[in-house]
C-alpha cells in the first residue's frame, strides 16, 4: 500500500536482469552474487529520476539509459525536422556513430567483464539493436571484448555462450570475400 516490496532470489551462476515496470515505464538493473540493490523511485518520474544503490554497475546502466534515451530524443527530433532525407540519414548516422564512440569507449572497452558493457550491447533504437554484430565488423569486435570476457569469469553461463556464437556469427556475416 505505501509501494515498497522486496523480492529475493538465489544467489545466480552468473549476472542476472531485472526490470521493474510501471505504467509503461521501466527500470533496468543487475544483480550479481550475493548484492543488495536498493532502488527509489517516485511513480510520476519513474524510469528517469530514480536512485540505485549498491551495485556501481547498476549506476553506470542507469547511465546507459539515460544516454541512449537522449539519443532517441535526438532522432525522434530530426524524423520531425523536415530535413530531406539525405541530409536527414547523414544527421541520423552521426547521431548512432557518437552515442557508439561513447559508449564503447566509456563503457565497452573500459571494463569489458561487467555487467554494464554486456547490457551496452543489446540497447535499441526504434527497435533496432544500435551495436549489430552481425552487420558491422565493428559492433563484432564489440560483442568480442565482452564475450571474452564473460566467457573467463562465467564459462558455463548461457549468456556467456550465446554472446560467443553471436560473435563467431558475426564474424562470418563481416568476413571480407576472399
Amino acid at each position: 500500500s505505501n509501494g515498497s516490496f522486496s523480492f529475493a532470489e538465489a544467489c545466480p551462476e552468473s549476472p542476472e536482469f531485472y526490470r521493474l515496470r510501471m505504467d509503461g515505464k521501466v527500470i533496468n538493473f543487475a544483480v550479481d552474487s550475493t548484492e543488495t540493490v536498493s532502488v527509489k523511485a517516485d511513480a510520476a518520474k519513474f524510469d528517469t529520476d530514480y536512485s540505485i544503490e549498491g551495485s556501481e554497475n547498476n549506476q553506470k546502466i542507469k547511465e546507459l539509459v539515460m544516454l541512449q534515451a537522449e539519443l532517441q530524443q535526438k532522432v525522434d527530433k530530426l524524423s520531425q525536422s523536415g530535413l530531406p532525407a539525405g541530409l536527414a540519414q547523414n544527421q541520423l548516422m552521426a547521431y548512432i556513430n557518437d552515442y557508439k564512440n561513447k559508449v564503447k569507449r566509456n563503457y565497452i572497452y573500459a571494463e569489458p567483464n561487467k555487467t554494464y558493457a554486456y547490457f551496452a550491447l543489446f540497447q535499441t533504437l526504434n527497435g533496432y539493436m544500435i551495436f549489430d554484430p552481425l552487420a558491422s565488423k565493428d559492433d563484432v569486435k564489440c560483442f568480442a571484448a565482452v564475450a571474452t570476457s564473460l566467457n573467463q569469469a562465467y564459462p558455463h553461463a548461457d549468456r556467456s555462450r550465446n554472446l560467443y556464437n553471436m560473435v563467431i556469427k558475426g564474424m562470418k556475416n563481416t568476413r571480407e570475400p576472399q
